[in-house]
């Protein structure tokens, strides 16, 4: 009999680590003990469709634009003149998939975390067309995707206003902003719609592809200021700069967000009991979905606003400054590079790079210069919002199990003491791993 139930004890203690699994896993799917950090979900909905978006990517000698506006209206009446420093490379001018706009908006979004413990388009070449007995220059008029591009340059701006004016480009009484850029010799590309290539749909609602261009500048610069000729009262404008630094912007009043007034903005959002009931799933440290009403729905857009009419206009915010690098080799980190890699074609092998996303809301008379960037100097420092959720409760399991399993092996027969210890204590160290 007694040797029955031995044999009955030995079988069960050889299913015990798979019961106790599931019934500590049960305990912590409810749970919310201290610890590590999860991530919820990124907070405010500002790129969803600024007015203006943009990727400045500098190696120091090259810069890379994409660039994005929002139009609405018939395709015939878009005219769009980008001014750039100099002579765009030879196939340097594509359409891009606006992909990438929202993949570094969700890198760089600020979060919130529970505290419980590729090109397409045609490419053209740049063969030069001079129109005769004139002082504006024709370099090269491309096909790109949807577009018809021009690539001029001209040494009058009078002149330069009034060919752009004859193609349906709408300058008048700006001619002094177009001085502004030929004086400092800056080339155009002057952009229409092929509305041929569209005639079952001849409107657009912010569906046009963004462009790249690229051309040699010692500064990367994003050029804002011949935007004030068409921009709304309120323009939202959002930049990403990648380069080997972390950037600012010395043209603009550029400062990093206010953590103190997101943080208390976000612990009286929390204090008027907006918190989750319970977790999704099993505890992990990983993304976590939330139930309606969590912290997921605090209004960030609000608080970024208040922050933004606080600082000395007209002025930029930096929300975000992270760390990246170019090269697969190294192996040691889960993620190699940043974007898997989408910055790979702009930088040597194994470099060093940074992403700093700047956002502001301006009006026309706000748009007094182009966002020239520098280094910043207060150094590469890694910067990212997260607003932390508290616990509402710890786990008791956790310490009471803990005991327990010290306890257990003393209440059995000597001979499976020690292993019933040696599982019990694996098991613990599995609970602490996945939680």
């Amino acid at each position: 009999m007694k040797h029955r139930q031995n044999a009955k004890f030995t079988a069960a203690l050889k299913k015990t680590p798979w019961l106790a699994i599931i019934v500590l896993l049960a305990f912590v799917r409810t749970s919310r003990a201290d610890g590590g950090f999860f991530i919820s979900s990124s907070v405010g909905h500002s790129a969803e469709s600024p007015n203006q978006r943009a990727v400045v990517i500098h190696d120091g000698q090259t810069e890379n634009l994409i660039i994005q506006v929002k139009y609405q209206g018939n395709a015939e009446d878009f005219a769009w003149v980008i001014p750039i420093p100099s002579l765009p490379e030879p196939g340097a001018i594509a359409t891009v998939n606006d992909s990438i706009f929202s993949r570094l908006h969700e890198l760089t979004q600020p979060k919130v975390a529970i505290r419980h413990r590729s090109l397409y388009g045609d490419k053209g070449g740049m063969d030069e067309q001079v129109i005769p007995d004139s002082s504006v220059k024709v370099w090269s008029m491309l096909e790109v995707g949807p577009y018809a591009v021009s690539v001029v340059s001209g040494s009058d701006s009078r002149a330069l206003t009034q060919w752009l004016e004859s193609r349906g480009f709408s300058l008048a009484g700006h001619q002094p902003t177009i001085e502004t850029y030929v004086g400092k010799g800056w080339y155009f590309l002057a952009v229409r719609v092929l509305v041929a290539d569209h005639s079952q749909n001849s409107e657009y609602q912010a569906g046009l592809p963004a462009i790249q261009v690229a051309f040699e500048t010692a500064i990367p610069v994003f050029p804002l200021k011949i935007s004030h000729v068409s921009s709304a009262l309120k323009n939202e404008i959002e930049v990403y700069v990648i380069s080997y630094h972390r950037m600012t912007c010395d043209s603009y009043n550029c400062n990093p967000i206010d953590i103190k007034k997101y943080s208390a903005a976000f612990e009286s959002f929390v204090d008027a009991g907006e918190r989750p009931s319970r977790f999704l799933g099993v505890a992990c440290a990983c993304e976590q979905a939330l139930e309606p009403g969590s912290p997921s729905s605090f209004d960030y857009e609000s608080v970024f606003r208040e922050d933004l009419a606080s600082q000395n206009r007209p002025a930029f915010l930096v929300e975000a400054a992270l760390p990246g690098y170019t090269s697969p080799d190294r192996q040691q980190y889960p993620r190699a590079g940043t974007l898997n890699g989408t910055f790979n074609p702009y930088f040597p092998e194994d470099t060093d790079i940074w992403i700093t996303r700047f956002r502001s809301i301006l009006g026309p008379d706000d748009l007094h210069a182009d966002m020239t960037f520098i280094p910043d100097p207060q150094g590469d420092n890694w910067f990212q919002l997260v607003l932390y959720y508290p616990p509402s409760s710890s786990n008791p399991w956790l310490g009471a199990g803990l005991g327990l399993w010290l306890l257990i092996p003393w209440a059995v027969p000597r001979k499976y003491r020690r292993s019933l210890f040696r599982i019990g204590t694996g098991l613990w160290l599995l609970l602490l791993l996945l939680i």
